[in-house]
């Protein structure tokens, strides 16, 4: 999961770390570092569509 720009980890290391996880795929919600504060329904959401 990613804040996208905004956020102070910088998203190419997030894409290039979902890329080598088997089945992995990066969710970007832009809102910056914080998105289970800024974003709780849209987190939760991304949790589930991972079946978590």
């Amino acid at each position: 999961m990613a804040g996208g720009p905004a956020s102070h980890i910088p998203q190419d290391q997030l894409a290039a770390l979902a890329d080598r996880i088997p089945d992995g795929r990066l969710v970007t919600i832009e809102v910056g570092h914080l998105v289970h504060e800024s974003r709780p329904q849209e987190f939760f959401a991304a949790l589930k569509s991972f079946g978590l």
